[in-house]
């Protein structure tokens, strides 16, 4: 059975019949027939987990999977077995569970607790919708890349607007709950948090390259975007502005030649008017940019504080956890440096004891003539 217009999600063997005859087929129980069970398994476990890649959506439904798979007159009989084995494995999550924001160790313990004693609640298996794991962890991975690449050279590029960086996602989240859901994934591995604007906005804050510990948002973010908002819609006033200057002009210009000077006038004066209305908006632009910069550089340089402090404290535990004090520790160089001291001293003055022996060993220039004469007699007496 040949696919006229085959998915690029479906396996080779999609067009096999008599491969895919059997896997279409609903296997026998697991304990009946081993390798086949675990074999048709395998094979629809692949083929979701393609399927939920090229979607580029992690979120999916039974009824969804099986319109997606149907061969012909086949129905994919196997898919809701795979499901439930995924689902048991954590290959699949519940899209509540996913969206549930608590996720601190007295709440793992208590559901941990509940699955052992009363067993894991079924979902409905026709019904719920089901979060693919890797496909949104896959999801989040490219989607914090493309956070790097697009915001890197802008003032304060940890404060993102959350429709904005959504937009740009487009291409690795097909829908605004896969965002939601690769959002939330950030969120739990540390790398953003959730804030909102003082018109109660949604505002994305990414951890940076100086902060440790837990990303917080802070009102100082919150007046970042809102500067940011200001200055885009400033951007675009001055831009119609401009527009309108063109167009002034040309008026101008078109009624110049055809002899009508009062009406060309009058477009001049509209245009010179709008020209200071653009160096008057342009003046503000700079000023609020210019407040931007310096809420940029204040956040910097607190940061920096705060690693230091950080440092500094951790730096006093480590000190303490050794039983060593500040006093302990000057006591401690007071008497290294005594030791050098004391060290130099005798190295110099063992140097200057070794000169004195050398020069007292030297013979002087005296004895050196008198065992000359000596010689000299003795040679003479010698050649009597």
């Amino acid at each position: 059975m040949t696919s006229p217009s085959k998915a690029h999600y479906l396996p080779h063997c999609w067009d096999d019949d008599q491969k895919m005859t059997g896997l279409m087929s609903l296997p026998k129980a697991r304990h009946v027939n081993t390798v086949n069970y675990d074999r048709v398994i395998r094979f629809w476990t692949d083929a979701i987990s393609r399927y939920c890649e090229h979607t580029k959506s992690a979120c999916v439904t039974l009824p969804q999977l099986k319109r997606a798979f149907v061969r012909g007159t086949q129905i994919p009989s196997p898919l809701k077995v795979a499901l439930q084995e995924m689902y048991k494995n954590e290959a699949f999550k519940t899209l509540e569970t996913m969206k549930s924001n608590d996720n601190s160790w007295i709440s793992w313990g208590t559901g941990l607790v509940t699955s052992t004693l009363w067993g894991r609640a079924e979902p409905d298996w026709d019904k719920t919708v089901f979060v693919h794991c890797d496909t949104l962890l896959l999801q989040a991975k490219k989607v914090l890349q493309l956070y790097k690449v697009e915001y890197e050279m802008v003032d304060c590029p940890e404060v993102v607007e959350y429709d904005d960086l959504k937009e740009r996602a487009l291409a690795i989240c097909s829908t605004p709950q896969d965002f939601e859901l690769v959002i939330l994934e950030l969120e739990r591995q540390g790398e953003l948090t959730i804030g909102s604007s003082n018109n109660g906005e949604k505002i994305l804050k990414f951890r940076d390259h100086v902060s440790r510990g837990p990303v917080q948002f802070t009102k100082a973010d919150a007046t970042i975007h809102d500067i940011r908002r200001q200055l885009n819609k400033m951007e675009k006033d001055i831009q119609r502005l401009e527009e309108l200057v063109k167009k002034h002009d040309v008026n101008a210009r078109r009624t110049i030649r055809t002899g009508d000077k009062t009406m060309a006038a009058s477009h001049l004066r509209k245009k010179k008017k709008v020209e200071k209305d653009i160096q008057d908006k342009d003046a503000q632009y700079q000023k609020l940019l210019g407040i931007l910069e310096q809420l940029s550089q204040s956040k910097h340089t607190n940061e920096i504080l705060s690693a230091y402090r950080a440092g500094n404290e951790a730096f006093k535990a480590t000190m303490n956890s050794h039983g060593l004090t500040a006093d302990k520790v000057d006591e401690t160089m007071d008497n290294i440096q005594d030791a050098i001291s004391d060290y130099r001293e005798v190295q110099d003055a063992a140097a200057a004891g070794w000169r004195q022996r050398r020069r007292r060993v030297a013979p002087r220039r005296g004895t050196q003539r008198t065992h000359r004469r000596v010689r000299e007699r003795e040679a003479r007496g010698g050649s009597r």
